[in-house]
């Protein structure tokens, strides 16, 4: 291909790329959920969905697809027509430990456009109510002379991370069990077929509240605003810190105009006083809008921080 003929294919590709960008959007647009509808990446996706289809005319459509640690569903955005009508929500596992964890993957971040960082969620590691101990160390002590079930969304999620680590740092007995995602996991905490879980704040609260589960610590160096009387594992001596949150993404040749409205757009909601109050509170997420420039290097930083955590914490995947 001679410098005519490629320069030639770039000016058309723009030229297609600005009419989709002109008629955008003028028919339903898809988000693709990498989990289950019952935990803090459908919810958001639900609760992001309406005020954001309202700001482009046109609603936007959760389409759950979940498996494989959020595999099954990258790759689906990953293959989606780059269009603007493909999008997909996802969490940290996703992006920031999986490539760390599995040899071969497949997508790649390159297969994305980080259109926006659209949640930062605390978590809390749970315990029944019948489990014994009150408090991580109790917990810890009782899963060394006696193997403790631990929930978690399968190999490399944050439950499974959590449980393996303790096991090879703290010398506690915990039997990883793998859920599609948190509404299966939570069902089973909840009914007592597994012993501790690690979910966000806000999908574990009502069951704190009417005493079905107990909360055991706080994943952060800083206490939770929403269970402040619950210690942090920082605070009783754990050092594996390692925080969740939820991205927005789209496959990567989206049209460069179309992903900066779609950030745009959610800015406008995450900015929005009667979303931040009615959902991001009640869900105990935390968000601000910010741009695919700085999504990007909080990316690269976290995912930089969570493979030397792994490294460091001798995690690998059988």
């Amino acid at each position: 291909m001679n410098k005519t003929t490629g320069l030639l294919g770039t000016l058309f590709a723009l030229a297609a790329q600005a009419v989709l960008a002109q008629g955008f959007p003028n028919k339903p647009i898809r988000l693709i959920v990498t989990f289950p509808p019952g935990g803090a990446t459908d919810a958001m996706a639900r609760g992001l969905s309406a005020p954001l289809g309202k700001l482009l005319g046109q609603p936007v459509v959760v389409d759950n697809r979940p498996g494989a640690n959020s595999i099954i569903g990258m790759e689906a955005c990953a293959k989606s027509a780059p269009d603007g009508y493909n999008y997909c929500m996802t969490n940290n596992d996703a992006i920031s430990f999986n490539p760390a964890l599995y040899a071969k993957l497949p997508y790649d971040l390159k297969d994305f456009y980080p259109i926006a960082k659209v949640a930062d969620i605390d978590q809390v590691i749970v315990a029944h109510k019948d489990t014994a101990g009150a408090s991580l160390r109790q917990i810890i002590d009782a899963a060394k002379t006696k193997p403790l079930t631990w929930s978690n969304f399968g190999p490399g999620s944050m439950g499974h991370l959590y449980a393996v680590w303790f096991n090879n740092n703290a010398g506690a007995q915990f039997t990883p069990v793998p859920y599609k995602g948190a509404g299966p996991a939570m069902e089973a905490s909840i009914k007592g077929e597994v012993a501790v879980s690690l979910f966000g704040v806000g999908a574990a609260l009502p069951h704190l509240k009417n005493g079905t589960l107990k909360a055991i610590a706080i994943v952060d160096e800083k206490r939770s605003k929403y269970l402040p009387d619950v210690p942090t594992i920082a605070e009783m001596g754990y050092p594996f810190v390692v925080r969740a949150w939820l991205g927005f993404f789209a496959p990567r040749a989206i049209p460069d105009e179309i992903a900066r409205r779609m950030n745009r757009e959610i800015g406008k909601v995450l900015e929005d006083a009667e979303f931040r109050e009615k959902f991001l509170a009640a869900q105990a997420f935390g968000a601000a809008p910010n741009t695919p420039e700085q999504f990007m290097e909080f990316i690269r930083a976290d995912a930089k921080v969570a493979a030397e955590q792994l490294r460091a914490a001798k995690i690998t995947l059988e």
